[in-house]
């Protein structure tokens, strides 16, 4: 049974949207009783109002997309893995994503050394504190490229596991990658057999530091043959324009 995931997180989002909402209300009511907080508790809670609300309608949008290809079985194809092939797949992913992961965390700390560090060598005030936001910075980069992704590893449950291929979108396990929004669009897919045998899907789409790539690696189902892993690469082209 494929869990919608998408639903839980837009409900989350329609909850504190409605939250903000009422707290942007009660501040307005109470404006003067709350003296200073007012203006600052009033700007927060309408630009976090404003983000729930933005990720509610794309989270609503991502749900329904999903909801739609189970109910009409509009998907390219549904391929389902034992926790034992599952967990070999995890494996050789971890290791693709860490080598992502390394390169990141280099850049990121290389830059803010460098920036902070002109700060703390030429700025006649702050230089401790500004070394100590640089050193948090480097920790927090840490944190997200090793610790978090092992703790992810730890506490992963051994199950076993359906991936759906839509034409915009692939839902890989509990994750779900698409590309039907503005600005996106599938960049390619190809067929590798190294480290394994596998689809690499590559999608672009724009965040707020510009333009990106994504790879999704999807493993090949067992007894699978060519013939049908290369039709469902002809349709996931053919429905991309490729």
């Amino acid at each position: 049974m494929i869990k919608n995931r998408q639903k839980k997180i837009y409900q989350v989002f329609l909850g504190l949207t409605l939250i903000f909402t009422l707290m942007i209300l009660l501040i307005i009511g109470n404006f003067d009783s709350i003296n200073d907080w007012a203006p600052p508790a009033l700007l927060l809670s309408f630009f976090l109002g404003i983000v729930c609300l933005i990720c509610t309608f794309i989270f609503y949008k991502r749900s329904k997309e999903i909801e739609h290809a189970l109910e009409d079985q509009s998907y390219i194809a549904e391929w389902h893995y034992s926790a034992k092939e599952w967990k070999e797949f995890m494996n050789s992913e971890d290791v693709f994503r860490t080598g992502e992961r390394k390169v990141a965390f280099i850049f990121l700390t290389v830059i803010t050394v460098i920036i902070f560090m002109m700060f703390v060598i030429f700025a006649e005030e702050a230089k401790l504190a500004m070394f100590l936001v640089m050193l948090g910075l480097i920790l927090v980069y840490a944190m997200a490229a090793f610790i978090v992704p092992y703790l992810v590893r730890c506490f992963r449950k051994k199950e076993d596991v359906t991936v759906l291929i839509l034409h915009k979108g692939v839902l890989l396990n509990k994750q779900f990658h698409s590309w039907d929004f503005p600005m996106s669009k599938l960049a390619s897919v190809s067929y590798e057999k190294k480290p394994f045998e596998h689809l690499e899907v590559v999608y672009d789409f724009f965040d707020r530091t510009g333009p990106r790539s994504y790879t999704i690696n999807i493993p090949i189902q067992g007894g699978k043959d060519s013939k049908e892993t290369q039709s469902v690469i002809e349709e996931l082209k053919s429905s991309n324009g490729l």
